[in-house]
């Protein structure tokens, strides 16, 4: 578990662990990464890593953490922008969620990478935690099982987000987000033609 202090000197000293790591896995299989290596790139002593991770998934988990974080801030704006706050769950998800990871898609790089995609979701899962906070709590289906809303979504969101990374985000975001809507809507249809 990472334990960094919200001061400026372990904040920085974090963020240099991470662009460490991250020029590391550049080179190497995040397998094959030590402390001391990941330390000595960021030019900083073991004692100052373990100030603030145990581990060199830490790393991973906190950036994720961090990036995760910034989407709750922008999809809080988003729907803000959009009159739609307490009304998170009717109103589109997906185009956000593309438009926020087309810029910030370096950590679910790296977490691809080192097949670490149970940090993502574990990200995901805080998230959608804070965001139904702010949720109007009168949809009965959605709140009487929020746990398996929220694995749908999880599942959904990350999985479309893996493919976009490995595809080179090769499709807009919103574009996509339209595909994908489209996709669910025909599925659908021809479910129910079944």
């Amino acid at each position: 578990m990472y334990h960094i202090r919200k001061d400026k000197r372990s904040m920085e000293s974090s963020g240099y662990l991470y662009d460490a790591l991250a020029s590391w896995m550049g080179e190497k299989q995040f397998e094959a990464i030590t402390v001391t290596e990941v330390v000595t790139r960021a030019k900083l002593g073991r004692a100052t890593f373990y100030r603030n991770f145990s581990s060199l998934d830490d790393i991973l988990r906190w950036q994720c953490d961090e990036a995760f974080r910034g989407l709750y801030v922008y999809l809080l704006e988003y729907y803000r922008l959009n009159n739609s706050v307490a009304d998170t769950f009717r109103v589109p998800f997906l185009k956000p969620f593309l438009r926020y990871w087309y810029i910030h898609s370096r950590i679910m790089e790296l977490l691809i990478q080192a097949n670490r995609l149970d940090i993502a979701h574990d990200s995901f899962m805080k998230m959608f935690e804070l965001i139904t906070q702010h949720v109007d709590r009168s949809h009965e289906l959605i709140w009487a099982h929020l746990d398996y809303f929220a694995a749908v979504r999880a599942g959904t969101a990350i999985n479309i987000l893996i493919q976009w990374i490995k595809n080179d985000k090769n499709i807009p975001p919103d574009e996509l987000a339209d595909l994908i809507v489209n996709q669910m809507i025909e599925s659908l249809h021809l479910n129910l033609l079944l």
